[in-house]
């Protein structure tokens, strides 16, 4: 997305838009609109209901490391701490994309 498109859009708008084109983390994203990954949970969750109508949140689950546990039954969009098979953590990132309804 070019740098000129960014600045008249709002945080949400940008996030949207990333979200739009393809799977994103928060760590992704995080650089892009210039905000702490912390905060970008709160901004993913908000842009989804926003569009909820048009757009669906998809995810694509973390997933330890060591064992390959995907956590795909888990609703918060934040990273886990640990695994609960193996206790490791060193597990991947959720990544979040935007799709459109059918």
């Amino acid at each position: 997305m070019k740098t000129k498109e960014l600045k008249n859009k709002t945080i949400r708008q940008q996030i949207i838009s990333f979200l739009q084109e393809g799977f994103c983390s928060a760590k992704d994203l995080s650089p892009l609109v210039k905000l702490p990954e912390k905060e970008i949970f709160s901004h993913i969750e908000h842009a989804a209901k926003s569009v909820s109508g048009q757009f669906k949140l998809e995810i694509e689950p973390a997933t330890c490391l060591k064992c390959g546990f995907s956590f795909k039954k888990r609703s918060k969009l934040h990273k886990p701490s640990k695994c609960p098979q193996c206790r490791e953590q060193h597990i991947s990132s959720p990544r979040y994309m935007l799709v459109l309804r059918n």
